[in-house]
């Protein structure tokens, strides 16, 4: 499958599934599943040098390729327990075991109390490292059906030859789904796609029985580097030092409404709490205007608000213990003054790099200049995107033309600014002129 996204990536999928199988048993594995298999996919496929990130394929996947009329053939299935999708059924006793993930899994239901109206979904990760949480006892178990077992012809879907490159052995969808069976308990599985079907095979059931399946798997591609490189073009880095009349809320929203492609959130002296809620509400506001929001320096807020990315520095964490916390499908920045540095941190797993200072700068006390040559340099020897930063303002920025870089990072040139608005439009317009 190729397909061009409207933000530019590029999604490949193979033709053919893996030779090679996996096992999936238990609760420990529906509970770790989806991370395992995507996990895998990873480290087998993925090529960071050249932007390429790989998972194993989701439902989400397939069914974005369905059409409306087999959507609706979808919604109107009905199990082979007599459920149809998102209906609800209650066990009882020696009926209501259940693997651990699924209490905080949308629509569940625990001894009575408790039926999550929020929570994550079929293909959503919970645990970033293998969990060796099995599976618990409830009193009662409620269940919503999420399965369905629908014949799947090529009309179903938008483009003719999507389901013969979706066909092949047996393999796993990195997704999980709960059935309603007709033996009077619920089944806890991992879709997989058995040709021209998805069907949920069984990792346990609610009896507390196990069962084990070995299947392929089927890689996916992200090609994401001209994404990223968008958003590189008028990078925002806050610094509430600048604040005035306006919260920093405030003058982020005029900076995206002046036209920055991306926000990093940077808090050194913010306490835990504040600094969650602070990322809350402008990961919202940048989902809305469809730009990243990269948090500095603080992995452990940046996957409690499920931000687009995380920035760190050479005094911070390593990269590569970075991409190991964060994932595949998370933008990694480095800050890096050295081709050296840079060609390390791509290696790592960087998605882009920020080099500078590339003029002199009173943001950070600690800021090495980078001067052009270098930063040329840095852009010959590394294949992803790269942004200046360091003093950077409407008078210096043309400079940096034909340095190779794919955008400009500034702090005071918009957020000390009387107007954010009228600014950051002229330094859009200028960061055009420079990237020509």
């Amino acid at each position: 499958m190729y397909k061009i996204n409207d933000d530019g990536t590029v999604i490949l999928v193979s033709t053919q599934a893996t030779t090679a199988a996996m096992g999936l048993g238990g609760a420990l594995g529906y509970n770790n599943s989806v991370y395992l298999l995507d996990k895998t996919c990873q480290e087998l496929y993925s090529n960071n040098s050249i932007g390429a990130i790989a998972r194993n394929i989701k439902i989400e996947d397939i069914e974005n390729e369905l059409n409306q009329n087999a959507l609706n053939k979808i919604n109107s299935y009905v199990s082979t327990g007599g459920s149809r999708i998102g209906e609800k059924r209650t066990f009882y006793e020696y009926y209501a075991f259940y693997p651990n993930l699924y209490k905080h899994e949308k629509g569940a239901g625990i001894d009575t109390t408790i039926t999550n109206s929020t929570g994550v979904e079929k293909s959503d990760k919970y645990y970033n490292t293998p969990t060796t949480e099995g599976m618990t006892r409830a009193q009662s178990l409620t269940i919503t059906q999420t399965s369905y077992n629908v014949p799947l012809e090529i009309n179903d879907f938008k483009n003719d030859v999507t389901l013969e490159l979706l066909r092949g052995p047996k393999y796993w969808i990195s997704s999980r789904a709960v059935d309603d069976s007709t033996n009077g308990y619920a089944i806890f599985a991992t879709l997989t796609f058995f040709p021209n079907r998805i069907l949920p095979y069984s990792n346990m059931d609610s009896t507390n029985t196990t069962i084990a399946q070995n299947f392929s798997l089927k890689p996916l591609v992200t090609l994401k580097k001209d994404k990223i490189k968008k958003a590189m073009q008028l990078y925002l880095v806050t610094d509430r030092h600048w604040l005035k009349a306006h919260s920093l809320y405030e003058d982020v929203e005029a900076a995206i409404n002046g036209g920055v492609t991306c926000v990093q959130l940077r808090e050194k002296h913010l306490n835990h709490q504040l600094f969650v809620q602070e990322a809350k509400e402008l990961k919202e506001l940048c989902n809305q205007n469809q730009i990243p929001l990269i948090i500095n320096d603080d992995v452990e807020v940046m996957l409690e608000v499920d931000a687009d990315g995380i920035h760190v520095g050479q005094s911070d964490m390593q990269a590569q213990d970075v991409r190991k916390l964060i994932g595949s499908d998370k933008v990694l920045g480095v800050s890096v003054q050295t081709v050296e540095q840079a060609i390390t941190a791509q290696n790592a797993g960087a998605d882009y790099l920020g080099v500078g200072a590339v003029f002199p700068t009173g943001t950070k006390d600690d800021a090495i200049e980078v001067d052009l040559a270098t930063l040329q340099d840095i852009c010959q020897h590394v294949d992803i995107p790269i942004v200046a930063i360091g003093g950077i303002n409407q008078e210096n920025l043309l400079q940096l033309k034909g340095s190779g870089i794919d955008g400009i990072a500034v702090v005071s040139a918009i957020m000390a600014a009387e107007d954010i608005i009228e600014v950051t439009k002229q330094l859009k317009e200028k960061t055009k002129e420079l990237l020509l």
